[in-house]
């Protein structure tokens, strides 16, 4: 499995279908402007607390996870 297919099914557990296809888009390169905000929140804090605190994903892995949750937090501190 590639890495944005693992963090959709982690995301799809946690808050649906809905969501995670929100993830997925946007880790795939669509623009987040495109998407509901609250869906956002929820894979920024998904990420956040389910993901990047656990330390499972090699360092290739977790630099790539990094990279997409800064730039979700700075568009969602931008659109505030």
């Amino acid at each position: 499995m590639h890495l944005d297919q693992i963090l959709k099914s982690i995301i799809n557990g946690e808050h649906g279908w809905a969501v995670a296809e929100q993830f997925e888009a946007t880790f795939n390169g669509e623009s987040f402007e495109e998407q509901n905000i609250n869906a956002l929140e929820y894979i920024k804090n998904c990420l956040k607390y389910n993901v990047m605190r656990r330390g499972v994903f090699n360092d290739n892995a977790t630099e790539e996870i990094q990279e997409y949750y800064d730039k979700l937090v700075e568009y969602l501190e931008e659109a505030k």
